[in-house]
């Protein structure tokens, strides 16, 4: 949803007891590898749109194993006045969109 960020934290990808051995590559059009995550900030203009994402993990024995993921971004979501009966578009924070 534009305005909510989304995020893939590689400790939560991996059943290891030592999760930092392994190194964690991410391709996606979208968003940006860290350290202890991928992290992507979807803009109102991606409402609608979907990415592929390709999560690879890395072991010290030179062992790679690979995933594709699809980053779908769902519209603003659209909520009615009881008092009113209008429809109000929402912002990520609440707020009503003009």
């Amino acid at each position: 949803m534009p305005g909510v960020e989304a995020n893939v934290y590689y400790r939560n990808v991996i059943d290891a007891v030592r999760p930092e051995n392994y190194g964690f590559m991410v391709e996606c059009q979208v968003g940006k590898n860290e350290s202890r995550r991928w992290t992507y900030l979807p803009k109102a203009e991606d409402a609608g749109k979907s990415f592929d994402m390709k999560l690879a993990l890395v072991s010290d024995r030179e062992a790679e194993t690979t995933t594709v993921l699809r980053v779908v971004v769902a519209p603003a979501p659209v909520v009615s006045s009881p008092t009113t009966g209008c429809y109000l578009p929402l912002s990520a924070n609440g707020t009503i969109r003009s």
